[in-house]
């Protein structure tokens, strides 16, 4: 088997209320002696810290397309210690029920076992911002995912199995049409509206004067 090290982070801002994204750094050394790596990251439009956690760990042995022998380092408890205190088994023995009830992320869990199926994994945790050079480089693309391209729908956080609008600019730069979508509130469906606008009216260029917006009641 290929020794392989998966470097991961996660990290959400206004926890668990707003955008997060996550990081990983693949790592592995060929019969010549050298270094090969991949990085992935990505952002959602809102999570949880957690969850991100648990992504780049997903991202790393998903990308693998053969079975290897995996060293995850993390600075999240939450993941090495559901393998190395063995909360895994107990979860997986009670059908996913913890010592203060269900488990939570569980989609992210079932994954996460599938992707590391075909693996021998081992969990190593690395304290957060001491000043780990590939820790260091994992916080780093899950921050910039979070904060500048945090695109992405978690479908497991409650209330994001839509986006709440959607925004499309015209051919010709000129008009911006704003969707919103998955409100039950026609006052949020207006501010989701404004605030669209808003934001493309800042991105777009200065002769750009001319807006369509829908705000039809939930979609």
């Amino acid at each position: 088997m290929q020794n392989v090290t998966l470097y991961t982070d996660g990290a959400a801002r206004g926890n668990p209320d707003g955008p997060g994204g996550y990081g990983a750094v693949l790592q592995f050394v060929d019969s010549q002696g050298n270094l090969h790596e991949r990085e992935f990251s990505a952002g959602y439009i809102r999570t949880t810290n957690n969850r991100m956690e648990l992504m780049a760990v997903i991202a790393g042995l998903e990308a693998l397309t053969k079975p290897c022998r995996v060293e995850i380092v993390s600075d999240s408890k939450y993941v090495t210690d559901a393998f190395n205190k063995k909360w895994i088994d107990g979860w997986l023995k009670k059908n996913w029920k913890g010592a203060s009830g269900p488990v939570k992320n569980v989609d992210l869990w079932k994954r996460l076992l599938a992707a590391a199926q075909p693996h021998e994994l081992h969990f190593t945790w690395v304290k957060g911002h001491a000043g780990h050079p590939e820790n260091e480089r994992c916080d780093h693309l899950a921050t910039t995912a979070a904060d500048t391209n945090a695109v992405l729908t978690d479908p497991g956080v409650h209330g994001c199995r839509r986006q709440l609008f959607n925004a499309t600019i015209g051919h010709n730069r000129k008009i911006v049409t704003v969707h919103p979508r998955h409100s039950q509130n026609r006052v949020f469906d207006a501010l989701c509206c404004f605030a669209a606008l808003f934001a493309h009216k800042m991105a777009l260029p200065s002769y750009s004067s001319e807006f369509r917006f829908s705000c039809k009641h939930g979609i």
